[in-house]
């Protein structure tokens, strides 16, 4: 009797902490829109925000590398630098574009 009640605690606390590990996981790389996830962990680096502007077909300069080069903020909310944003919107990449890109950079 003790062995059951000990083995339901076990599965009960083992569920708990998957609820709760689950989500937080997953919150780091999330998907939108079919977009490549994020995540938080891995360093975003100028080349990541080119190679993906150069997947979405966008021509590749130096005013794209200096756009690029503005770095996201390296804790979640992964927000983009607004020089960067600025930048890539003055070349004309779609909004969706810039976003992704600069969050990548």
């Amino acid at each position: 009797m003790k062995q059951a009640k000990a083995r339901r605690a076990i599965v009960g606390m083992a569920v708990a902490v998957a609820g709760f590990a689950v989500p937080t996981v997953m919150s780091g790389t999330a998907v939108a829109d079919g977009h490549r996830p994020v995540s938080t962990v891995e360093p975003r680096t100028q080349s990541q925000c080119v190679s993906y502007l150069r997947a979405h077909h966008y021509k590749i300069g130096p005013k794209v590398k200096a756009a690029c080069k503005w770095k996201a903020a390296s804790e979640p909310p992964l927000n983009p630098d607004i020089r960067c944003l600025a930048g890539l919107r003055a070349l004309g990449v779609k909004d969706d574009d810039v976003i992704y890109a600069c969050i990548r950079a």
